[in-house]
C-alpha cells in the first residue's frame, strides 16, 4: 500500500532472527521514522508492542499513561509534516479480553447449536467484565490527552470495541470516523468469531477532511 503513516499494534521485531521487522518496513516503505514501544520482552532480544512508522519526521513522542500494568498500550507521535506543519498521531491497542481456546470453543458451540461448555463460557463473560471496566479507564485516559494535543489530532487503533462502547463513544467524542465518512454497512474488520464486528478505527478532527476509506480483506490475522 506504501502508506505514508503507519500504526501497527501487536507489533513485533527482534535483534538476531529472521523477524527484524523494522528494518524490513523501512527497507520496503521508506518509512524510516519509528516509535516503537515495547509493553514486552523476552531474552532481551524478543520485543512486543505498538508502534507508529512513517515518512516524515517524528519531532516528538511519547505514551498515554494507564493506571492498571496491561501489555496494552496507547502512544503519541508529533509528526512534522512540512516545514512548519505538526499533527498528532494516536497509536491505540485498548485492552484484549485474552480469551483461550476453550472459550471460543464455546463461542463456536453456541452459534452451531452444540452443547456448550458452561465453566468456560463463565470464565470469558468475567474476562469481558474486566476487559471493558480497564478499555473504559483507558478511554478516559486517552480522551483526556486528545483534548490537550497542541497538533491536530489523527486517531488509529484496535479499540477491541464497537461502535456503540463506552471506549468509542469516549474516545471519538469530537472527531470525525473515517468509515462513516466514505462508507456504509458495518464495515466489519474482526476475522474470528463475531465476525461482523468493526473494532478498529481511523478517526480526524475537524482540521482533516476524509477522501476514500478501504479495509484490505485478507486474512493474514484475526484482523483485516
Amino acid at each position: 500500500q506504501q502508506p505514508a503513516i503507519a500504526c501497527f499494534q501487536e507489533f513485533y521485531s527482534s535483534t538476531d532472527t529472521a523477524y527484524q521487522n523494522i528494518e524490513m518496513l523501512k527497507k520496503l516503505t521508506g518509512m524510516n521514522n519509528f516509535y516503537f514501544e515495547k509493553s514486552f520482552k523476552k531474552k532481551g532480544k524478543l520485543f512486543w508492542g505498538i508502534a507508529t512508522f512513517s515518512k516524515f519526521p517524528i519531532v516528538k513522542k511519547g505514551i498515554v499513561p494507564f493506571e492498571n500494568k496491561t501489555q496494552n498500550a496507547c502512544t503519541w507521535s508529533d509528526i512534522l509534516i512540512d516545514s512548519s506543519k505538526i499533527i498528532r498521531v494516536y497509536n491505540i491497542h485498548l485492552q484484549s479480553i485474552k480469551l483461550k481456546d476453550e472459550e471460543y470453543a464455546f463461542i463456536d458451540s453456541l452459534s452451531e447449536n452444540k452443547n456448550a461448555n458452561m465453566s468456560a463460557g463463565k470464565t470469558m463473560l468475567g474476562k469481558m467484565k474486566i476487559a471493558f471496566q480497564l478499555r473504559a479507564s483507558q478511554a478516559d485516559n486517552i480522551a483526556a490527552s486528545i483534548s490537550q494535543s497542541p497538533y491536530p489530532v489523527i486517531v488509529c487503533g484496535d479499540f477491541n470495541d464497537t461502535p456503540s462502547s463506552y471506549a468509542y463513544t469516549t474516545i471519538s467524542k469530537n472527531l470525525n470516523d473515517a468509515f462513516l465518512n466514505t462508507s456504509f454497512g458495518i464495515g466489519s474488520s474482526y476475522v474470528l468469531f463475531l465476525p461482523l464486528f468493526r473494532i478498529d478505527y481511523i478517526l480526524f478532527d475537524s482540521h482533516f477532511s476524509v477522501n476514500d476509506f478501504k479495509t484490505i480483506r485478507k486474512k493474514y490475522s484475526d484482523h483485516y
